[in-house]
């Protein structure tokens, strides 16, 4: 994400740059030379602590921690916003970092829903997330559509790899469930435009499809051995 970012980012200076979800700080300590004001913000109180060391370390003095749950304690626009979101489909109940909803993308809309309001006219916003797999269909776009379609956006979307390897026996279950075959790990670039428009760039794309085959051979093993496991003959008695 980080290399995304300087990538999308390069040449531009910000006023004010936002990283929220920050973890250890590295997107918003990664862009702070360019920013005149930086804020990194994360619910969790030892994240905060650790980009204050990781700012001392990088000898940055425009680095503010701030506790916050998403723009809860934020105030203002921003010509940067930068998050790491929680992405990952998890049953109810998940707790952060990872848990992103059950299909993996709740956080991030909720996100998306607040965002216009805090970029500036000339802002960007470089997010990390999911594109999740359900039905065989990908998700992320069309919800995105959904929330800020009938905005004057550009919205790239960069997948990095497919992956569709459940921890635990529970989040196996709830992939079932919901017909949830996997996802993609995903960067979304989103700025200021004329009108709504929806573009895909690639990263590496080699790497990815070789995932997507990875992820699709491991989905029919899975699948097989479902199957296997429990023949019909059994079930019925």
């Amino acid at each position: 994400m980080v290399d995304i970012a300087a990538k999308y980012c390069k040449g531009r200076h910000f006023s004010r740059s936002l990283d929220l979800c920050t973890g250890s700080g590295v997107q918003g300590i990664s862009l702070a030379r360019q920013s005149e004001e930086s804020f990194c913000a994360d619910i969790n109180p030892r994240a905060l602590a650790m980009v204050q060391a990781n700012s001392r370390l990088n000898k940055l003095t425009t680095v503010r921690a701030v506790q916050s749950n998403l723009f809860l304690n934020i105030q203002g626009r921003f010509d940067c916003i930068t998050a790491n979101t929680p992405y990952v489909p998890h049953p109810v109940g998940a707790e952060l970092p990872i848990g992103g909803g059950d299909i993996g993308i709740e956080f991030t809309i909720r996100l998306l829903r607040e965002l216009p309001d805090r970029l500036t006219k000339n802002g960007i916003s470089v997010i990390y997330t999911s594109d999740p797999i359900v039905s065989g269909k990908r998700q992320l776009i069309a919800q995105v559509t959904s929330e800020l379609g009938h905005l004057p956006l550009r919205v790239i979307l960069i997948p990095l790899f497919t992956n569709n390897y459940p921890m635990t026996r529970p989040m196996q279950e709830h992939y079932d469930q919901l017909d949830l075959s996997g996802y993609d790990d995903c960067i979304l670039v989103i700025q200021w435009d004329n009108k709504f428009q929806v573009e895909q760039h690639q990263h590496d794309w080699i790497h990815y499809y070789r995932t997507r085959v990875d992820a699709w051979l491991d989905w029919r093993r899975r699948s097989h051995k479902r199957r296997t496991a429990f023949p019909p003959s059994y079930c019925n008695l």
